[in-house]
């Protein structure tokens, strides 16, 4: 078991030298990688095929990052088409009926995808979770200096980091 009771300020200090690399131990191969004119059908399966990747990256013809489709959106979109009146019940403000609108038109991945998300290899690792906290995202593309996908890093591996982390320090 893990003691997570240690000193908060020697913990922080400790946790800034954390790196997305560290979290990210073995090679982490792209997937889910789409363009924009795929069909959010072949995004919904491409998630569907690979569990516990919730973030599919949108790329261009270059592999360079475009957006991102979070697990979410997906959902939204799957489930206005199957369940609309449990969606609608949600839409009580100006930001949710803009969301409807834009997912319930898109018939491509570019067309609900999100402005892009990403960090690299050398990103501290908890800039890393307050991005996926911040845009309500469970997962990251990992990029490269030229924005092309390289990985991913989902919030798992950011738990592992810190078991790993709280084992060896504390």
């Amino acid at each position: 078991m893990v003691d997570l009771t240690g000193n908060r300020s020697e913990d922080r200090e400790a946790a800034k030298s954390l790196r997305v690399r560290d979290a990210v131990q073995e090679p982490s191969r792209p997937v889910c990688v789409v363009t924009r004119d795929e069909p959010v059908a072949d995004v919904a399966e491409c998630l569907g095929e690979n569990p516990g990747v919730n973030t599919a990256p949108v790329v261009d013809a270059d592999g360079r990052l475009l957006g991102i489709i979070p697990m979410r959106l997906l959902l939204n979109d799957l489930f206005l088409r199957i369940a609309p009146e449990e969606f609608l019940a949600d839409l009580a403000d100006t930001e949710g009926l803009e969301e409807f609108g834009r997912i319930s038109r898109a018939a491509t991945a570019g067309a609900l995808m999100e402005p892009p998300a990403y960090v690299t290899h050398d990103d501290d690792a908890r800039e890393a979770f307050a991005l996926m906290h911040e845009r309500r995202i469970e997962g990251l593309p990992i990029v490269d200096s030229e924005k092309k996908v390289v990985g991913y890093l989902d919030r798992l591996h950011l738990v592992r980091l810190w078991l790993t982390h709280y084992k060896t320090s504390g």
